[in-house]
């Protein structure tokens, strides 16, 4: 009789987990237009987004305080689903950089082995001082069913976070994230 109940309860658990999970809650960023021209925030975390429109474009920089990977999520409708993902980490001196989706609330693949295309451009970075720094230009409005439009003007919710590896498939710590809303 034991064993049913673990068979019943533990899958339970893990829905539950994946729909409610560990929540961070959503707040409002302040920004502000620093030298460069780019608007920017800066979470309590230690990761800093700035961005500025350009023309058809939105040209980004993502820096946090850790030698791993970077991201950037783009309007989830359930924590993770439905964002458009751009992460990216170092590794031995070269970037790389992947186009991803939200395919459900604790879960994100590549665009392109869901039917979605790469429409990521212009990336470079660097590692430095302990620090990751991704800069990236994606299109406003993609046409790709895997990416989201952006209208500047508009307030989005978006998610940051970082992790220690060097890694797509690694996880980042709760401490690790920040959900916000910004107005690009």
């Amino acid at each position: 009789m034991k064993k049913r109940y673990e068979c019943i309860l533990i899958p339970l658990l893990v829905t539950l987990y994946c729909v409610i999970g560990t929540t961070v809650q959503a707040q409002e960023f302040k920004q502000f237009i620093n030298g460069n021209g780019y608007t920017q925030i800066d979470t309590e975390n230690g990761i800093s987004l700035q961005w500025k429109v350009d023309g058809k474009n939105l040209r980004i920089i993502l820096n946090a305080e850790t030698t791993g990977w970077l991201a950037v999520g783009f309007d989830p409708s359930v924590k993770m689903k439905d964002a458009n993902f751009i992460i990216g980490f170092i590794k031995s001196g070269t970037l790389y950089v992947r186009d991803e989706y939200g395919t459900g609330p604790g879960a994100h693949l590549p665009d392109t082995k869901i039917g979605g295309r790469e429409d990521v451009s212009e990336v470079s970075g660097y590692e430095k001082d302990g620090r990751t720094e991704i800069h990236f230009t994606i299109p406003l409005h993609s046409g790709d069913a895997k990416d989201k439009k952006l209208i500047p003007g508009q307030r989005y919710l978006i998610l940051l976070a970082f992790g220690t590896a060097d890694s797509f498939s690694k996880v980042h710590s709760i401490e690790a994230e920040s959900k916000g809303y910004i107005t690009l």
